[in-house]
């Protein structure tokens, strides 16, 4: 009786098992059902390591093909859907990196559903992204880079920047004419703390200065404050 009862235990199980698994393999053909093409499985590889760069109201996105020989093009959705891109191609490399800048963007954070496609049509999965652009609310926030001091030394004039610096400032562009009338034009990269000399400065000249920002590091484009002019007596 006790080995029945064993047995019968096991056969349940067993069926219980296989259910299961029929279950599970139904839910990924319904997944995978827009690759299946009278009775045959066909594999698409999708975009890969995908990146976004910010920008002034565009990003950049990239992505790897890998290597798969098939890919012919890719779509690009985004404005949840409104708005998309497609584009043909031949894959020329083991590896291609794809890179595409989308232009006209709102400021603020956006989705990207990027599918790749065979020459007859046949999609990979997605593969998305989320990516912010950046624009004129952003720039209005930006503060010009500070200065501690500044002194003649005989003709030069030194200027000392301040050791604490508003985030994201990359460079600060700066102007003046010089005692023989020519306008000198400098683009200086590092200010933390750091001292640049103005050669041949006039007595009571001026200069004017910008500073330059990404707001990060991936960034494809660089934000500009207003000019600011500095009276030196």
């Amino acid at each position: 009786m006790k080995k029945k009862y064993y047995w019968a235990v096991a056969f349940c199980s067993l069926l219980f098992g296989i259910l299961l698994l029929l279950h599970a393999c139904g839910k990924m053909d319904d997944t995978y059902r827009q690759f299946i093409e009278d009775g045959e499985t066909i594999y698409i590889a999708k975009a890969d390591s995908l990146k976004v760069r910010p920008g002034r109201n565009r990003v950049e996105l990239s992505w790897f093909l890998l290597s798969d020989p098939k890919i012919r093009a890719y779509k690009v959705y985004y404005n949840n859907r409104q708005d998309s891109i497609f584009t043909q191609f031949r894959k020329m490399h083991e590896i291609d990196t794809v890179r595409l800048i989308i232009n006209e963007l709102s400021e603020g954070t956006h989705y990207f559903e990027i599918f790749t496609f065979d020459g007859l049509g046949n999609s990979s999965v997605k593969a998305d992204i989320s990516g912010r652009a950046y624009g004129s609310m952003y720039q209005k926030g930006l503060l010009n880079a500070t200065i501690t001091k500044s002194f003649f030394v005989q003709n030069d004039l030194k200027v000392i920047w301040n050791k604490n610096q508003p985030e994201g400032l990359v460079n600060v562009d700066l102007e003046y004419t010089n005692r023989l009338g020519e306008m000198i034009m400098k683009r200086l990269t590092s200010l933390h703390g750091d001292t640049c000399v103005l050669r041949e400065f006039p007595v009571d000249g001026t200069f004017r200065f910008r500073s330059g920002f990404i707001p990060d590091t991936l960034a494809i484009d660089t934000f500009y404050t207003d000019f600011q002019r500095v009276q030196i007596r």
